[in-house]
């Protein structure tokens, strides 16, 4: 361990010129840095007046009116070393509480100082504000103006500096009484202003990410202040654009089609010349979001979320705002255009469109909103198909989220308005033919694949969709006898129970739970299900074993509970 702490500290105190106190500074930096001959750093600020003449040289690149040549950055290193310490507290003491942090600000604010030193000065604090958040936060609110010239910074047009003040500002947003502070500014409007100047949604750019961060972490300590960002006549707007897919870059700037791998060569021109003019010899690319698009897609959803957390927020939101639900509502409801029909938008992945339908259940469950954008049929889509992945349990959590924003908005009087109108179909005086209703549909799904031989993952899908939607309907008693009267005459139940023994266990377990939704509080349908000609088929499975024995046991148990409820009311 080197002993030469004294020496240094004594040839930068007698530097008689600018030349002397620059040397003196690199060797003190450069012995605290090394490894071989290491200076601990006590022996240096333990040294009378040592730090007085660091901070002196901080303030204006001068020590004793003499000129420091990158006097500020040798500095900032210096209090870099002295922070790996463990008892560096000691220098946001000494000479004076406060003066180390206020000097970092003040070279942090002036923009007629060096990059490099604003920079440096920024980094130390930071270090600071992570080892020693209690102290730091205390120094910077003692600091005249000291979190306002801070913000200011976010308008800074020296890039380094200003992704820097992004990072830091991060830090120091996780103190609640600094965070209301900038609030309370016009803070917010600043940074969602500087992450769509840096590109916004467009390839993703990590300063955007780091502004979605940062502003989140502002608003997570009290999400009533939220009303006061949304006042702003811009910030929805700016926001809606991070959720924009026609901003993906795929989208705006195409690649190239892919040429299409030939069998075989052909030598002769005339098929050469029609390769190179049919359209069928390349390959259309889809444009998808980029990785980091996504993520920045998936924090303003996340952001978003939270600054909606307020129910009489949400709807002034709602009304106010009407394009920002909207955007969030086509996401969720994305499907790709038909072959042939060019592409509007980035194609977003698929976790990210589960992401959009659970917030959309959350946050923006307005009946308007789905009417609006023709929701209740794209949602049913979503629920029969899966959505665009190939993946099978992709396609269950996309189908099972949009079920779940079904739920969320179907009403009772909405539920049993549909399956009426499905049994009695009102009186139109349009000559053309009535479209079925969404219950007829579904029904019709369900007939589609409840006997097909064809066992893969799409069917699947589409038939454990159908019947959770058809669930959507069984309201009460009533909704459950009418919808029997609807399948009866496809005769559904009879399919279901005949091929019960040969399907998987997962289409097996949507059926029997359809069939024991639909007896709950409704001895009519029991009876009905008991009596069929396919009924032996559930004492068959649940006399075996396996996930079939145990819900053919629940359903039965089920119509048990519901007989006997009819025999006590006849008592």
């Amino acid at each position: 361990m080197s002993s030469s702490g004294p020496l240094l500290v004594d040839r930068f105190v007698s530097a008689s010129s600018a030349n002397d106190a620059k040397d003196s500074l690199q060797a003190i930096c450069t012995a605290l840095q090394s490894t071989n001959d290491h200076l601990e750093p006590s022996s240096i600020w333990g040294e009378e007046n040592i730090l007085d003449g660091f901070l002196e040289v901080m303030a204006s690149n001068e020590y004793r009116n003499m000129p420091v040549d990158q006097g500020t950055p040798l500095v900032c290193q210096i209090y870099t070393e002295f922070l790996k310490s463990r008892d560096s507290r000691i220098i946001l003491q000494q000479p004076e509480p406060g003066r180390l942090v206020r000097s970092l600000l003040d070279v942090i604010s002036n923009t007629e100082d060096s990059s490099y030193s604003r920079v440096s000065s920024l980094q130390v604090l930071q270090k600071i504000c992570s080892k020693y958040p209690s102290i730091a936060q205390a120094q910077i609110l003692d600091v005249p103006n000291g979190l306002h010239r801070l913000a200011d910074s976010f308008t800074e047009e020296n890039e380094q500096v200003r992704n820097e003040v992004v990072l830091l500002a991060t830090t120091i947003s996780q103190w609640p009484s600094c965070a209301k502070i900038w609030v309370f500014t016009d803070t917010c409007e600043n940074v969602i202003d500087l992450a769509v100047k840096e590109g916004g949604l467009t390839e993703g750019n990590f300063l955007v990410r780091d502004c979605l961060d940062l502003l989140h972490s502002l608003l997570k300590h009290d999400t009533s202040l939220s009303d006061l960002v949304w006042q702003s006549s811009s910030f929805a707007r700016k926001l809606s654009s991070l959720m924009d897919l026609r901003q993906g870059s795929e989208f705006i700037d195409p690649p190239k089609p892919l040429p299409l791998p030939s069998s075989s060569r052909s030598d002769d021109l005339d098929d050469i010349l029609q390769q190179s003019t049919s359209s069928e010899s390349k390959k259309v690319v889809i444009p998808k979001l980029t990785s980091d698009e996504e993520t920045v897609l998936k924090k303003a959803i996340d952001l978003t979320c939270l600054m909606l957390n307020n129910e009489k927020t949400r709807v002034t939101v709602w009304k106010q705002h009407p394009g920002l639900g909207s955007l969030l509502w086509e996401l969720a409801l994305f499907s790709p255009p038909p072959s042939g029909v060019p592409q509007v938008c980035a194609l977003p992945s698929s976790s990210l469109q589960q992401k959009a339908l659970e917030s959309v259940a959350l946050f923006f469950a307005s009946p308007d909103m789905m009417q609006r954008h023709n929701g209740l049929d794209r949602l049913l889509f979503l629920v029969c198909t899966g959505g665009i992945t190939d993946k099978l349990h992709q396609k269950i959590g996309l189908s099972q989220s949009a079920l779940h924003v079904i739920r969320q908005l179907v009403t009772d009087e909405m539920a049993n308005e549909i399956v009426i109108h499905t049994l009695a179909p009102p009186i139109s005086t349009d000559a053309l033919e009535t479209e079925p209703t969404v219950v007829l549909k579904l029904v019709n799904t369900v007939l589609e694949n409840v006997e097909s031989a064809e066992k893969n993952e799409r069917r699947e899908t589409t038939l454990l969709g159908a019947l959770g939607a058809l669930g959507v309907f069984l309201r009460d008693t009533t909704s459950r006898e009418m919808m029997l009267r609807i399948i009866s005459p496809h005769s559904l139940i009879d399919k279901i129970l005949k091929s019960l023994d040969s399907q998987s266990d997962i289409i097996a377990m949507g059926f029997l739970r359809f069939l024991s939704d639909l007896m709950i509080k409704a001895p009519t349908v029991v009876e009905t299900i008991l009596s069929c000609s396919q009924s032996i088929t559930l004492s068959i499975l649940f006399g075996s074993t396996g996930i079939k024995a145990t819900l053919a046991g629940l359903l039965l148990g089920i119509a048990m509970e519901c007989m006997n409820d009819k025999k006590s009311e006849k008592c």
